[in-house]
């Protein structure tokens, strides 16, 4: 009963984060942020919840971004939260970030079981989820959209990285801002290198 009714509280939110972000009605509002503070405060509102298996990597020296802060943390804590639901208890998630080609990179790196090939290319459609290796049961399929549609936002492209039976690494870039100040969002076609570790040819990649 207790799953249950969080299930239906989560999909009432999932759904009304999704509604707001695609009525038109939420537009960003950049301004400059530490990255660390970013990331901070992702892991705070997990720990406040009881998660603490999130580690946090980042370079040397703190680095400045120009970023809608609600909208990345919106981003971030979906990205977590999927990376715990399908990682083994116990195993850590780790959330990194630094500079990369052209921006930003951010990712999250969790140890579960790896993405099937044949459902890498829709899982960031609106109620997609990994049934069978969902650890809480909990997953009703709309995480990954929501990051989608944070990242479309935010002019950030998305990177999977993804070997069987190792897990997988999401990754974000953020592309410098440009002569305005404003976020420039990649060229159709263009895919940002660094942040996430070439695959081998049983891994898989994609960027949105």
């Amino acid at each position: 009963m207790l799953q249950a009714c969080r299930r239906l509280v989560r999909l009432v939110d999932e759904f009304y984060i999704v509604s707001l972000l695609k009525s038109g009605k939420v537009s960003p509002s950049p301004a400059r942020h530490a990255l660390s503070d970013i990331f901070e405060d992702a892991v705070r509102s997990l720990e406040e919840r009881g998660e603490s298996r999130v580690r946090v990597m980042l370079e040397e020296g703190d680095k400045e971004i120009y970023v809608d802060r609600r909208l990345l943390l919106l981003c971030l804590r979906h990205l977590l939260e999927n990376a715990l639901r399908y990682s083994e208890p116990g195993t850590p998630v780790v959330l990194s970030g630094g500079s990369g080609k052209g921006g930003t990179w951010i990712t999250v790196k969790d140890h579960g079981e790896g993405i099937p090939p044949e459902v890498v290319e829709g899982m960031f459609e609106p109620f997609t989820r990994l049934e069978e290796t969902d650890k809480h049961k909990e997953g009703i399929g709309l995480g990954l959209y929501i990051v989608r549609l944070t990242a479309e936002m935010l002019g950030m492209s998305i990177r999977v990285d993804s070997r069987p039976g190792e897990g997988s690494t999401f990754g974000l870039h953020l592309p410098t801002a440009g002569p305005l100040g404003v976020a420039q969002a990649p060229r159709p076609g263009l895919q940002p290198a660094g942040g996430v570790p070439e695959a081998p040819s049983e891994g898989m990649e994609m960027f949105i």
